[in-house]
């Protein structure tokens, strides 16, 4: 059997498995590192429950695949690992508290082999699936599959420490990606519900709270890879080019707007995308000039950006709505600038 790693989008995690049959079926073995858990261990195996569940896939048996328990000739039943509060088969399409899976049979599992030694952790395990896929096809959709909107499953702790880790709040959230440009304004509007989902299921699991936080602060994923090709990933006021620190700002916050359209952003640095946020920083509505609050603009860091021009995109379509600009300069004003 070759040894697979799992991925997010572009993003290799640190868990490997491996895909085999024998008489009982298909099955997945999850490998450990010096019989320790691998950094994504839980974040892989609960990814895989998804994108199995993608094809129709159930989970008919877990057993422990540890060299000891091979060792000592266990039986099947001896080392067989049923979750807590669920019985086989589990439909894997039907799972949303992948997390829950998870921990249902972690517990399991150190129940059966942690005797005397503590809470030992869920470590080599083979799952037995039922499927209509060969091994190449579940070996594939398990390394490559889709990946879930973060907010619509729930994820056990070690798993969202890996996606706070990976910087994993958004699917394929990294750069502009291969949209192309024309499709940009259309699909930033039509994806709407998609960014819906997302932020209502964040907003229901408390427990998402820095996941949460990051998305806020890089701007949702659609609404920044649209503003990432309107402003050719260079921030409006400052012309830094590092889309690593380019964030997607609002005009007017999403929460009074419910807009995503290009129009009602721009792309900021993060420190200034901070400042605007605040209210330190405005954009003149008809002269298109940055101003910053005094106690800002007299700084060395940012003085030269008080009244510097503030970059447009190419397309009239995706320039900053002047309305919502009015309306922030107003409220900054407000603030006794």
């Amino acid at each position: 059997m070759a040894t697979n790693h799992v991925h997010w989008n572009r993003v290799q995690l640190d868990c490997e498995f491996e895909v085999g049959s024998d008489s009982h079926g298909s099955f997945l073995v999850w490998l450990s590192r010096d019989g320790r858990r691998r950094r994504d261990y839980a974040l892989g195996l609960e990814l895989s429950f998804f994108r199995l569940g993608q094809i129709r896939a159930h989970l008919t048996d877990v057993l422990i695949d540890s060299r000891r328990s091979r060792a000592d000739g266990l039986s099947r039943d001896d080392r067989r690992v049923v979750p807590r509060g669920r019985s086989f088969p589990v439909d894997l399409g039907a799972e949303t508290d992948l997390g829950g899976l998870f921990r249902d049979i972690s517990s399991q599992f150190g129940a059966r082999v942690g005797s005397g030694r503590g809470n030992t952790p869920l470590t080599r395990a083979r799952f037995y699936i039922a499927v209509d896929a060969n091994c190449r096809t579940i070996e594939a959709q398990v390394a490559h599959g889709p990946v879930p909107l973060v907010g619509s499953v729930q994820w056990s702790k070690g798993a969202r420490n890996s996606l706070v880790g990976h910087d994993l709040g958004l699917p394929d959230d990294g750069g502009p990606g291969p949209l192309p440009i024309d499709d940009v304004h259309r699909l930033a509007l039509d994806d709407e519900p998609y960014g819906q989902v997302f932020l209502s299921g964040l907003k229901s699991h408390p427990e998402l709270r820095t996941i949460a936080e990051v998305v806020r602060r890089r701007g949702q994923g659609t609404f920044r890879r649209a503003l990432l090709h309107a402003y050719g990933q260079t921030c409006a006021v400052s012309g830094c080019r590092i889309p690593a620190v380019l964030d997607a700002a609002h005009i007017e916050p999403f929460s009074e707007s419910g807009d995503h359209d290009p129009s009602n952003g721009l792309l900021l640095r993060t420190d200034l995308h901070a400042l605007f946020d605040l209210r330190l920083m405005a954009v003149h509505p008809e002269r298109l000039i940055a101003s910053l609050h005094p106690t800002v603009s007299s700084s060395s860091e940012y003085g030269l950006f008080h009244r510097s021009r503030v970059r447009r995109p190419a397309r009239t379509t995706w320039h900053p709505s002047l309305e919502a600009l009015a309306k922030h300069w107003t409220r900054c004003q407000a603030d006794s600038w």
